[in-house]
């Protein structure tokens, strides 16, 4: 996993992530750090801690279609709108079967199958 995220100001200055609470706002930067190479965050309660945040911020994120759940993971829905790993430092996520029950867009977003 990267030990750097980039963030696409299209999404941060977006009216929908300017709406979200500053809870919201700093879990997801959280999650996005913690975020293997494809977006899978597997531990969200590690960005918790970190944040000291509670729950009520990730269902925000979930139900203002910011994260994807899949088979209790969250998924970064914007992550390929954000970082563009380079293939020499490319890990492919070991959560295949999760993330074949997705695909991305034209605008670089996963959406569920």
């Amino acid at each position: 996993m990267a030990k750097r995220r980039c963030f696409s100001i299209d999404v941060i200055e977006s009216l929908p992530f300017r709406r979200l609470s500053p809870e919201a706002k700093a879990i997801y930067f959280g999650l996005m750090a913690h975020a293997d190479d494809e977006g899978v965050v597997v531990n969200h309660s590690i960005a918790l801690c970190l944040q000291d945040i509670d729950e009520r911020a990730v269902n925000e994120l979930v139900d203002k279609e910011f994260l994807l759940i899949v088979d209790d993971m969250y998924i970064v829905k914007h992550w390929y709108m954000h970082n563009r790993v380079q293939p020499s430092k490319f890990t492919e996520s070991m959560f295949r079967t999760e993330l074949s029950k997705l695909y991305v867009n034209e605008r670089k977003e996963y959406e569920l199958l």
